[in-house]
């Protein structure tokens, strides 16, 4: 498991295509590493973080085409973001257990700032409903450092929202606000975190918020300041709104039984995210499948339900996809679930856009499970 900021870099890097920002993210963790380990250590780093370099500069090409697309084409382009697959199996429209009904999947940034037509949105819409996706993750990209939110990033959201709701009532809305440990860190900003949260319930009428702050810290400071942030959220939106947290499955990072018991108190569900382990074999990445979801479930506040967030996206320094998928993840989910050694309200998937046609075969398999 990784235990510097690159967790954090890299899905945070996704979202904005910043080839600065996962730069900035190296050279700390490498300035770290010097200093403890020596010149040795640091060439290995470094030539990991050319390779990391060559792959932001190919991400940072496909999103200048996903968000300039639509302001060269009149917005026609803006479908093309949907996954494509060379074969759709036929889905299970009503699976045998109600956790098996109650799927998620994050969504591209993109939606929420690109004008799109209310044809390309429905069209998507209508992929996430065939495959019985009912809560969008819509994702509105990383917090200001004072903890307030650009309205740039969510420019489209109201006509997303709009079309959604006609499209398909039944799909929930929850959107994804990514953040720091700075933040978390920083008692200043948690009014304004608060506040943007309350903004997209009240003004928008999203069906709840989904908070990711990494990576993860177990020390006493930082844990207090969790629950400041925390508690700043619950009580701007509400007790009933939907409040998610994406949580570590890194043992190195996990927080103790009682502190978890503690924060979770605060959230819906509690959503481990069970990728990035740097397995490479089945058998590591079922034991810590194993490990993170029976600590979680066993020690969650009373009604905070977990929902395990599974990987369904192309391969990188930490993921595998050979190991970490959507059948080897959620068939170990059926072995805890059969020996009662945890429980899920559903499930999630990281990300819809590196949907694929083995995703899709995977997906039905889930599906129809009984």
């Amino acid at each position: 498991m990784e235990s510097s900021l690159a967790p954090y870099a890299r899905r945070h890097f996704k979202k904005v295509g910043g080839v600065g920002q996962m730069a900035k993210f190296q050279t700390v963790s490498i300035g770290l590493r010097l200093s403890r380990i020596g010149a040795m250590e640091f060439w290995i780093q470094s030539k990991r973080s050319l390779a990391v370099l060559r792959r932001a500069l190919l991400f940072a090409a496909a999103i200048f085409i996903l968000f300039l697309c639509p302001l060269g084409c009149g917005g026609s382009c803006a479908s093309n973001s949907r996954p494509t697959t060379s074969t759709t199996p036929i889905f299970d429209s009503n699976p045998a257990h109600s956790f098996q009904k109650e799927n998620g999947i994050f969504l591209n940034y993109g939606f929420v700032t690109n004008p799109m037509t209310d044809s390309q949105i429905a069209v998507v819409i209508s992929w996430l409903h065939a495959r019985l996706f009912v809560y969008q993750f819509l994702d509105v990209s990383a917090l200001n450092s004072d903890g307030t939110m650009s309205s740039s990033q969510y420019a489209q959201l109201a006509n997303w929202i709009r079309v959604s709701r006609a499209t398909d009532p039944s799909q929930k809305i929850i959107l994804y606000i990514s953040g720091t440990l700075d933040l978390v860190n920083t008692p200043s900003a948690w009014p304004n975190i608060a506040a943007v949260c309350k903004m997209f319930i009240t003004q928008y009428g999203a069906d709840g918020i989904n908070l990711d702050f990494e990576p993860y810290r177990t020390d006493s400071a930082t844990e207090a300041n969790y629950i400041g942030m925390f508690s700043a959220v619950r009580n701007a939106i509400g007790p009933k709104v939907n409040l998610s947290l994406d949580y570590t499955t890194d043992p190195d990072y996990t927080w103790s039984a009682a502190f978890y018991k503690q924060a979770s108190a605060y959230f819906t569900w509690m959503m481990p995210m069970v990728y990035d382990t740097s397995c490479t074999t089945v058998g590591c990445y079922n034991t810590l499948i194993d490990s993170a979801l029976v600590f979680q479930y066993n020690n969650l506040a009373a009604n905070t339900l977990l929902y395990p967030i599974f990987p369904a996206y192309a391969k990188s320094d930490t993921h595998d996809p050979a190991v970490e998928n959507l059948v080897t993840s959620t068939s170990e989910l059926w072995n805890l679930i059969g020996n009662n050694h945890t429980q899920v309200y559903g499930i999630g998937v990281w990300w819809y856009y590196d949907w694929d046609s083995t995703a899709d075969t995977d997906w039905a398999a889930w599906l129809a499970h009984d």
